[in-house]
């Protein structure tokens, strides 16, 4: 096995397509693909940020790769000392060390990338929303070290699209989604409503951050909710243009009214077999006929009917809003590690101590 660790722009992207290659054949999810730590990097890296992408080679073959970036950070809440910590790109409900579905080893394999992590320099090593059912997280467990610092974080609600034979035995297993099937019979009688859906363009990043920011100009001033953010503002206004403008793998189903007003979206990635539901928002003038449900279930209609979807997985994204468990019963609960360099010293090592401990608070 032969280790080689990506610094440079110019050597990640030479690796793109052996990258996208190996996502297919791993448990790689949407946000672990090359298309997303690409954007993201491009859309948020400082002078303060680092490549360190570790890949593993047999045979030439790339049969495994950690995503992992080096990021540096000064201010007064580490007293103005610098802490490098070991990380994977942000905004990610899921992130993963890809590992090749075929490979012999599996675990000696991890245990290579996290022993050429652990042998670089940095004060923390800090990597969150860890699916554990997954090689990376079955080998976190194992290892005595690292299993120390593995804490559970958020919890994630999924609905495997083939564990009802159909739409109609789905609704049997669930109350609330008979109650929203009345409330849509109400939105239709005053709107005549139709769900579309919008592939990645201009249009579509228009409609959703005009809409998201309008949601949230009516919750704050309405209904008095101020944390309310949006992610179609300030840098992350940039990243999001990216992907949704270009994306081949967003999809965004939309609510539609018969006059042509758009009454609900949800954006969404689809990518390995699984459908990321990543953000959603509502038009204000239709609040009251509470859209966002209305709009699950007729995704889920949707899905139960096209035979293309019966082995796709329809994940609600991470937080366990009550809403999300109308829908489903089965969820996932991923972790977080953070864990401080044993060779840390002196006043840094007091430092990561004291944020470790905050980080467990």
């Amino acid at each position: 096995m032969v280790i080689k660790i990506i610094t440079e722009e110019s050597q990640l992207l030479a690796i793109q397509n052996e990258w996208e290659k190996l996502s297919v054949n791993s448990e790689c999810t949407y946000y672990d693909s090359f298309e997303y730590f690409y954007t993201w990097w491009i859309s948020y890296k400082t002078n303060q940020d680092q490549l360190f992408v570790i890949c593993a080679y047999e045979n030439k073959q790339l049969i495994a790769l950690a995503p992992f970036i080096k990021r540096k950070r000064k201010s007064w809440k580490t007293c103005f000392q610098t802490i490098q910590y070991i990380e994977f790109i942000e905004r990610g409900d899921f992130h993963d060390i890809l590992v090749h579905s075929a490979a012999d080893r599996q675990y000696k394999i991890l245990k290579k990338i996290f022993d050429t992590a652990l042998s670089s320099e940095y004060n923390i090593l800090k990597l969150l929303r860890i699916n554990p059912q997954h090689w990376m997280g079955y080998y976190i467990l194992s290892d005595k070290q690292l299993s120390a610092h593995f804490t559970q974080a958020y919890m994630c609600p999924y609905i495997k699209i083939s564990d009802y034979k159909d739409f109609n035995s789905y609704l049997m297993n669930f109350n609330q989604p008979q109650t929203v099937k009345q409330c849509s019979k109400k939105l239709a009688s005053d709107t005549q409503y139709y769900m579309d859906t919008l592939n990645a363009g201009e249009d579509l990043y228009k409609l959703t951050s005009t809409l998201h920011k309008e949601e949230q100009a009516y919750l704050r001033d309405k209904k008095g909710i101020k944390k309310r953010l949006s992610p179609f503002e300030n840098q992350d206004n940039i990243f999001l243009s990216k992907l949704q403008k270009k994306s081949p793998y967003v999809k965004c189903f939309v609510l539609m009214s018969s006059q042509g007003e758009i009454i609900c979206y949800n954006s969404c990635y689809i990518f390995n077999n699984c459908i990321h539901s990543w953000n959603i928002a509502y038009n204000p003038k239709f609040a009251s006929y509470s859209p966002g449900k209305i709009l699950y279930y007729s995704i889920l209609q949707h899905l139960f009917s096209i035979p293309e979807f019966k082995d796709y997985t329809f994940d609600f994204g991470s937080g366990s809003y009550p809403w999300k468990h109308y829908f489903t019963r089965t969820t996932v609960i991923n972790y977080n590690i953070h864990m401080n360099n044993p060779n840390n010293k002196g006043f840094i090592k007091q430092l990561c101590n004291i944020k470790t401990l905050l980080n467990k608070i």
